[in-house]
């Protein structure tokens, strides 16, 4: 690559801070900052408003926007096969990088995801995700029930809110593209949650009365909404340090 000589590029100290300042601009005026120096939700009013009163009824925006990673630990039942379950998962909420454990009395199920690979792990028999699976699965990362929270909390320029009456906020890609929805009451505790599955499918959830997981609060219980897995959750802890697990399949170093 040819560079300019240095004297077509030479500019006084004050010319320099002005021309930095006109760079900057169409940031600041693309991200528009609440009172409280936050980056704006962008989309319908109402939807706007109900997002807001779920993430302060959920801990607060300035608890969600510092969260790092999630780990969150369910005792529950699933009706394939008939038998409780315990799960654990450890969710990067900042990229595509995650870990879920299944342990139930006949099976264990792991899945891992990394911005290069996805995998399950059933009973030892290892599956690779095939790269449209991988591809599809990083791309709705950021829009899932528990990744949604920071997405939202940080005012995320890739999304966008639209009311959809009664009760349902719809969130998608600044490109239009629906990635979910919530249903939220007056006080903010989310009611249901819902999305399409990366292998085309959709996942739809209802959940409990939210109370108290220590620094946030979170909803007591949830539920598949044909009621093939329902679950308590026991442990629901954000942290500002990365998920201190691996993502590597079994049998890699």
């Amino acid at each position: 690559m040819r560079r300019l000589p240095t004297a077509h590029v030479t500019a006084s100290p004050r010319a320099l801070c002005i021309l930095m300042l006109i760079a900057s601009l169409p940031t600041a005026l693309s991200q528009p900052a609440t009172a409280d120096g936050q980056t704006k939700l962008q989309g319908d009013p109402k939807a706007v408003a109900a997002i807001e009163r779920m993430l302060e009824r959920l801990g607060g925006r300035a608890v969600w926007s510092r969260t790092q990673s999630l780990y969150v630990e369910y005792e529950g039942w699933r009706t394939r096969p008939n038998e409780p379950v315990i799960e654990r998962a450890w969710r990067d909420l900042t990229g595509p990088q995650q870990r879920s454990e299944y342990q139930g009395r006949s099976f264990l199920t792991v899945t891992g995801l990394s911005p290069t690979t996805g995998w399950t792990s059933r009973d030892g028999k290892l599956e690779m995700f095939d790269a449209e699976r991988h591809r599809a699965t990083v791309e709705r990362y950021p829009f899932g029930f528990y990744t949604s929270l920071r997405t939202l909390a940080v005012g995320d320029d890739r999304i966008r809110l639209a009311w959809r009456d009664p009760d349902r906020v719809v969130v998608s890609t600044s490109e239009g593209r629906e990635r979910g929805w919530w249903q939220i009451d007056e006080t903010g505790a989310p009611i249901r949650w819902g999305a399409a599955t990366p292998t085309g499918g959709t996942v739809e959830y209802v959940y409990g009365p939210v109370r108290s997981f220590g620094t946030i609060n979170f909803p007591a219980w949830g539920a598949s909404t044909d009621g093939w897995w329902r679950w308590n959750y026991v442990r629901v802890d954000p942290s500002v340090d990365p998920i201190p697990v691996s993502l590597e399949p079994p049998g890699r170093p």
